[in-house]
């Protein structure tokens, strides 16, 4: 007995081997240092984990940063009463020498000490701004989501941060690869534009 079927039109593939270079896209895989030196507190990741981004990746110690943001903190609450002393006074006397019982030189006076005390304080904020700044950069974090690709520093060792941060961790966001495969065009002469290809990598 012979088998029979109706003819139908079906999709053709074709399965080619082929050597290749698989890589990042751009700004699929990124280098993350320190902006600080310091010595390594702890590490909270290691070769192969997947982090997201703001993930804590390395903590640096941090007493002396904590401590200068401290002292900048309490450096900026006493500029700040001094300020205010001096506006309180301003704007008390600027009252009375409308009534003229004071001078103009007094309140000359008076107004030099408002913005000096003014400036002093936003000197004091500007430095507190720093010195917090340079305190967050003692946890470094995770910029994108992706897999830890790399780890070159350990705990105990000290970075440091010189004229382009020193890069410890490399991080690859793997759903962003490509794949350049070097394919013989005999291999391929009937395909076009828009069809479908898959592949797989050893």
């Amino acid at each position: 007995a012979l088998t029979t079927a109706v003819v139908e039109k079906r999709d053709m593939g074709s399965v080619v081997q082929a050597t290749g270079i698989i890589r990042p896209k751009v700004g699929a895989e990124v280098k993350v240092g320190a902006r600080i030196t310091g010595k390594v507190e702890r590490p909270y990741a290691n070769i192969g984990d997947y982090v997201k981004k703001r993930q804590v990746l390395v903590r640096l110690e941090q007493d002396d940063l904590q401590a200068r943001a401290d002292q900048s903190a309490a450096q900026y609450q006493e500029a700040l009463a001094v300020f205010e002393k001096a506006r309180l006074d301003l704007d008390r006397d600027k009252e009375l020498a409308k009534e003229g019982y004071i001078s103009q030189q007094n309140i000359d006076t008076l107004q030099n000490n408002y913005d000096i005390a003014k400036a002093r304080a936003d000197k004091a904020k500007a430095d507190l701004d720093y010195a917090r700044a340079q305190l967050s950069y003692a946890t470094i974090k995770a910029p994108i989501s992706g897999t830890i690709a790399s780890v070159t520093t350990q705990e105990g060792e000290t970075v440091a941060a010189g004229l382009s941060a020193p890069t410890f961790i490399t991080i690859i966001d793997l759903n962003r690869l490509e794949v350049n495969a070097y394919v013989d065009e005999t291999d391929v002469g009937k395909i076009s534009l828009g069809q479908e290809a898959l592949f797989t990598v050893d």
